[in-house]
């Protein structure tokens, strides 16, 4: 799951738009941080310990007092549920025994202060995050965890969704729809996954 999460005067939110200094750019409702973390706390590990792969986009424009109220907010609701691990350990050298129950936490930069301590990894050749204009026969054979996010263009912006179906043949561990857009290709994604995460399955798509 990717939390897109700004700063205004009241704190921290999360929301779906565009990082423009000084003004962002905001295409949906704003959703505080607060109210979203504790809905995840309640409900994430209801049904299985599977662990919640949490990807925070950072756009509080490097500001190391947002990072420390989103720290405090990740302590807050998942205390021991966090991750933890030593500097320099590859998350790729782990069991899926040590995840369970777990919230592991990605970024794509821009940690500052106690935050930096709780992200676990970044994007990487292990960890891939790669584009919707990407061909998805380029991610067939590979044996890393690979997510697959909305290009860049306009329909992105406006959190429209794309067909997840091809890239999940293919081989892509995730596809980052926008889950306010429930439509179509939102409900093939969610049939797509559900029995279990970490089940993998034949999905008959009509």
């Amino acid at each position: 799951l990717e939390l897109d999460v700004y700063r205004d005067n009241d704190g921290v939110f999360v929301a779906h738009g565009k990082e423009n200094t000084p003004e962002d750019i905001i295409t949906t409702t704003k959703l505080r941080l607060d109210s979203a973390l504790r809905y995840l706390s309640e409900h994430a590990f209801e049904r299985n310990d599977d662990p919640l792969f949490l990807a925070l986009e950072l756009l509080v424009h490097n500001e190391e007092t947002a990072c420390n109220q989103i720290a405090d907010l990740l302590e807050r609701y998942f205390g021991n549920r966090l991750y933890k691990h030593a500097r320099g350990d590859d998350i790729a050298n782990m069991s899926l025994r040590d995840l369970l129950g777990k919230v592991v936490l990605f970024s794509g930069g821009g940690a500052k202060g106690r935050l930096e301590t709780l992200i676990h990894t970044h994007w990487s050749e292990t960890f891939q995050n790669i584009s919707s204009k990407t061909d998805p026969n380029a991610l067939r054979g590979t044996d890393t965890c690979i997510r697959v996010y909305p290009e860049g263009n306009l329909a992105g912006a406006l959190s429209l969704n794309f067909n997840p179906v091809s890239y999940l043949i293919s081989g892509a561990t995730f596809v980052a729809l926008n889950m306010c857009m429930n439509d179509a290709h939102m409900e093939m994604y969610m049939k797509w996954f559900t029995q279990s995460s970490f089940v993998k399955k034949v999905v008959t798509i009509h």
